[in-house]
Order: structure tokens, then sequence, then C-alpha cells
């Protein structure tokens, strides 16, 4: 439960909220306090959709590459950490789920660098990011289902 959960689950219909600016941030602002786990959900999430989707294209005999966008645009819509760890209604994901989307950068800067050892990069380029999953590799978190209760 994150800390912001922890205060709602705490507080009574009468209760008043009152903090400095920086406890206010770090429950409500861009930069908030998240579980840890959420994010490495999140970003399992994403892998686990690239994953999917090179296999996928394999079955059909067609070349297994997948937008990396995409993959995480897939993640949000399916994937209940990923809309966790982003905290924040989206819109339009098609549109707003690109180069310029801060909350996926840490997870772009993993697969970009060749930090990821179970995703090959295809194409650098930041507006076509193109990947495919490497055989062999495996999901760290195995009890993730894409489509979960909230």
């Amino acid at each position: 439960m994150n800390p912001l959960e922890k205060y709602i689950a705490s507080c009574s219909p009468e209760c008043v909220y009152c903090a400095c600016n920086e406890c206010h941030d770090a429950l409500f602002g861009p930069f908030r306090l998240y579980e840890v786990d959420t994010q490495t959900k999140a970003y399992e999430t994403i892998v686990k959709v690239i994953k999917d989707k090179t296999e996928q294209g394999q079955e059909n005999r067609r070349a297994a590459v997948v937008d990396y966008y995409e993959a995480a645009r897939i993640a949000y819509k399916n994937g209940y950490f990923m809309r966790k760890y982003i905290y924040s209604e989206i819109k339009d994901v098609d549109k707003e789920i690109n180069k310029t989307f801060r909350p996926i950068w840490e997870f772009t800067y993993k697969i970009a660098g060749a930090e990821e050892q179970r995703v090959r990069l295809l194409n650098k380029d930041p507006d076509n990011l193109l990947v495919s999953w490497i055989p062999g590799g495996r999901i760290y978190c195995e009890e993730l289902n894409l489509v979960e209760a909230h």
C-alpha cells in the first residue's frame, strides 16, 4: 500500500488534510513516493508485452519486431501495475505515451542502454524504438496477468 492509499484508508470522512509542501509533493506530486515493487511490476508488464508480441509474430511467420511505445501503451491499457505506477488517468493513450512521456523514461533507458538482457534493441531512433524478445529470457514476475482486477 503506498503512502497515499494508507492516508486515505486511515482517514474518516471528517478528516482534514494538512501537510507542508514537501510532504504534499511526496504524496501527490509527479515525483511522489511509490512502492518499488509497483515500478518493477510495471516494467515487467512492458517486457511481458514485448515477449508476447514477439512470440505472436514468430507464430504468424512475420518479423518479430515490436514498437516499444506500443508495448508501453498495451501495458497501460491492460496492466494494473502500469496504471498504478503512472497514477494518473491518461485520456488519449495513443498520443500521450511516446518518447516525451516522462514516467517511462527509466524503462526506456534500461532497454536503450542495453541494461536489459532479455530484449534486443533493433532501432535506436527515439521516434520509432523497435525491440524484440531474445529467446530464452524469462519474465521475473511470473504472477503478472495483463488484465488484473483492481
